[in-house]
């Protein structure tokens, strides 16, 4: 469990973070949280979970599965990972070099009152400065989890087959992180296609 501490995942090709309720941001007089992310000509990206939480599945329930006879059981694909939050941010890049700040902060104008907190009194807003790509967020209501912008799924991996197709060598069952139901994907987010050696590319067909 997370509790009140900030998680940012940040995609390798973001460079010159930052994050803490005191980075700057203009016209923001208070702020929960804040950020900036300075980026490059490839894509990049980022998720910001705020008052986040992870719960994970026991491992004595995956030793269980792990244990059991029941093949249906040991082939089906678990969460074992859930990542909520009460409040998230996500951005995807342009390739245009930009500088994003954002900012979990009190909506403007804010009333003076004394020993007003944020987070408590005041309401919240996502705030966003630089931003030229896709930019999601959102914010739950106060002491609830409402969102979940991560979760991780494992299967059951027995020994892998020989390679001259004979059977299973002998091993032991381990948890492993389920592949993903797509390609590799490039910047673009579209599938990675490989050309067989000797090809051009280009389609043959007319």
């Amino acid at each position: 469990m997370i509790g009140e501490y900030q998680v940012a995942f940040v995609y390798e090709t973001c460079r010159g973070f930052e994050g803490g309720p005191d980075v700057s941001f203009a016209g923001v007089q208070i702020a929960k949280w804040a950020g900036k992310w300075q980026f490059g000509t490839k894509r990049g990206a980022f998720l910001v979970m705020v008052d986040s939480q992870i719960t994970s599945l026991p491992q004595s329930v995956k030793n269980v599965i792990l244990e059991s006879n029941d093949r249906d059981l040991k082939n089906l694909k678990v969460i074992t990972r859930v990542f909520t939050a009460n409040s998230y941010s996500l951005y995807l890049s342009n390739k245009s070099k930009e500088l994003v700040r954002v900012a979990l902060a009190a909506q403007s104008p804010i009333p003076f009152a004394q020993g007003v907190t944020v987070g408590g009194e005041l309401n919240l807003e996502w705030r966003k400065e630089g931003a030229t790509g896709m930019f999601q967020s959102a914010i739950g209501k106060e002491g609830r989890l409402d969102y979940t912008p991560l979760f991780e799924v494992e299967t059951v991996r027995g020994p892998e087959r020989r390679r001259d197709n004979g059977p299973r060598e002998e091993g032991i069952e381990k948890w492993d992180q389920t592949p993903l139901p797509w390609d590799t994907l490039d910047s673009d987010g579209e599938e990675e296609i490989e050309v067989p050696e000797g090809s051009d590319g280009e389609d043959d067909d007319f």
